[in-house]
């Protein structure tokens, strides 16, 4: 139901990945815990806010649980319950729309964001959040450690298309 939230899942034994935590409405989504991924977090949360502001998208004030209950409540085996249930997620945030609207109002930002996270401004946004994080003595060691992994992310970036993730999750549902 929130817009923002994460999944972690563990891997079972049987080579399963099983979802934990999977209603976390608040998800770790610093440069201290993503450094490498925190681009691709940035830009998918500007993606998002854009396409809602944008098409004025409303969502009810209540969860609407019992859709989930029926399939949890159902014979159906456990991967035939995570694709009923991705069904209903596509339906509730609109993915065949969102992808349309991204593809045709958004197609720069890959380019703008990977110009972006090479600037002194992010790495002064970095250095910001270090600073609130850690003693004085780490917060140029850390500052550098967390945008050399930024900067990482930009040189295997340069000349492909950055959210790999996106266009996966797009041609999965070609």
């Amino acid at each position: 139901g929130w817009d923002f939230n994460s999944c972690e899942s563990l891997r079972g034994g049987d080579g399963v990945w099983y979802p934990i935590d999977f209603a976390n409405p608040c998800p770790d989504s610093q440069v201290t815990s993503l450094h490498y991924h925190f681009p691709w977090l940035i830009k998918a949360n500007l993606r998002w806010a854009i396409f809602n502001a944008a098409v004025k998208r409303r969502r009810p004030l209540n969860l609407n649980w019992a859709p989930y209950y029926e399939i949890a409540d159902s014979d159906r085996t456990y991967r035939e319950k995570l694709t009923k249930y991705v069904d209903l997620a596509h339906r509730s945030f609109e993915t065949d729309r969102f992808e349309e609207f991204c593809s045709k109002h958004l197609g720069h930002l890959d380019e703008v964001a990977h110009e972006w996270f090479g600037t002194d401004s992010a790495k002064e946004a970095v250095r910001k959040k270090v600073t609130a994080l850690y003693p004085e003595n780490e917060i140029d060691e850390f500052t550098n450690l967390f945008f050399d992994r930024i900067e990482k992310w930009r040189n295997e970036e340069s000349g492909q298309e950055s959210d790999r993730a996106f266009a996966v999750a797009r041609g999965a549902r070609a």
